[in-house]
């Protein structure tokens, strides 16, 4: 679909049109990226829960091969040199037909003054091929305990899990997109900790049937139990 979208807007005169846009660069973004595609054509986790290494299969060879295959065609050959802002600045001036990033890009893309403001919506990822899984990989913003801390929760975790601070977090996320948080639950023997945790999207320009808009930014609690001390 994406390169019938591309050849249809070159033709009608926009001769650097693209595809889709993503995080070529090498980083975190990328991967992120490389997660996603391995873990949705069921190429594994690269290292097991068992901590074997498992990269080295056809699923993940495909996934790697696919993504390969879009540069000079659906995406840029200079794509391999962005990150979140080369691709949403190409993605936001109405020059691509889809893009990949993280929630603050619905934001700036809905501002007024945005080219694809009103035309455009959110989905899933693509699963990687017919018997593939929607994949989305997690990023962080974490605030954690040590385990060898004695007892008391530090201040810095009470104050960012206040009442008024998640009310600060809930205007970020409403007017932003940054993701909403969850107060801590920490006890007299720092029993709890909380991950506050970013959800993956995929951006798309120009509507199509059967588009299923996604749940807004997700954040996770992750809560395991410290040893008592």
């Amino acid at each position: 679909m994406a390169k019938k979208i591309q050849d249809g807007e070159r033709a009608a005169g926009k001769p650097d049109f693209q595809g889709f846009v993503f995080e070529g660069k090498a980083g975190e973004s990328l991967t992120c990226n490389a997660l996603e595609w391995i873990y949705s054509y069921g190429g594994g986790s690269v290292i097991e829960p068992d901590k074997k290494v498992t990269i080295n299969n056809p699923n993940a060879i495909k996934a790697l091969d696919a993504a390969h295959s879009w540069i000079g065609t659906i995406s840029p050959v200079e794509v391999n040199t962005y990150t979140e802002e080369e691709a949403r600045n190409i993605w936001q001036a109405g020059n691509a037909a889809f893009m990949r990033n993280w929630p603050y890009a619905y934001a700036l893309g809905a501002d007024p003054k945005s080219a694809v403001s009103g035309k455009f919506d959110v989905t899933v990822l693509p699963k990687g091929g017919d018997n593939g899984n929607n994949a989305a990989c997690l990023g962080g913003h974490q605030l954690m305990i040590s385990a060898t801390r004695r007892c008391l929760t530090p201040p810095r975790i009470w104050f960012d899990t206040s009442p008024r601070q998640r009310s600060k977090r809930k205007e970020r996320s409403i007017g932003a997109s940054f993701p909403p948080g969850r107060s801590c639950t920490a006890t007299r023997t720092c029993s709890r900790n909380t991950l506050f945790l970013r959800s993956c999207r995929m951006f798309s320009t120009t509507p199509w049937p059967g588009l299923q808009p996604s749940p807004g930014p997700i954040t996770i609690s992750c809560r395991r139990p410290f040893p008592k001390t």
